[in-house]
């Protein structure tokens, strides 16, 4: 048999506004991050072996 649909919630006004906010902000990770955790991963697979 099929399933119920849910209904699918929408955003107006001022919570659209908010979320559009939200997703346009830029949440990239820094390169110096990203280095520290590869050289934390490098050093667990040296443990590991």
């Amino acid at each position: 048999m099929a399933s119920i649909i849910k209904i699918t919630p929408t955003l107006r006004g001022r919570d659209a506004v908010k979320f559009y906010e939200r997703i346009k902000t830029d949440n990239k990770v820094s390169e110096q991050r990203i280095s520290s955790i590869r050289k934390d991963a490098q050093k667990l697979r040296a443990i590991l072996k």
